[in-house]
């Protein structure tokens, strides 16, 4: 499986790959320590519900996103810009809890 998860601030922007296959993560260009497992069947949770757009049209600033999920014939592509799902917190917890942003 292979995830992509992009967020931008206006003062932050990460970008993290990961890779199941070869137990690999790298965020922004650089190798990072991840438990790759668990943070990925949380973020798959997480997402599931979520709409594959979610975007507020007036908002100039902000929070945008992007989740991809690839596994085989699945390829899931979740993005967003200052319009949020209910459950974004989890989201942001999750990253937080990695140290992502």
């Amino acid at each position: 499986m292979k995830i992509l998860v992009n967020w931008a601030t206006m003062k932050k922007v990460a970008r993290l790959e990961i890779n199941t296959a070869t137990n690999q993560s790298i965020l922004n260009g650089e190798n990072f320590s991840l438990d790759i497992q668990n943070f990925s069947k949380k973020l798959i949770k997480i997402v599931s519900s979520w709409e594959k757009e979610m975007i507020n049209p007036y908002g100039r600033d902000g929070i945008s996103y992007s989740v991809w999920i690839k596994d085989g014939d699945i390829n899931l592509k979740f993005v967003g810009k200052n319009k949020f799902p209910n459950n974004f917190s989890e989201f942001l917890n999750l990253l937080e809890e990695a140290k992502i942003c």
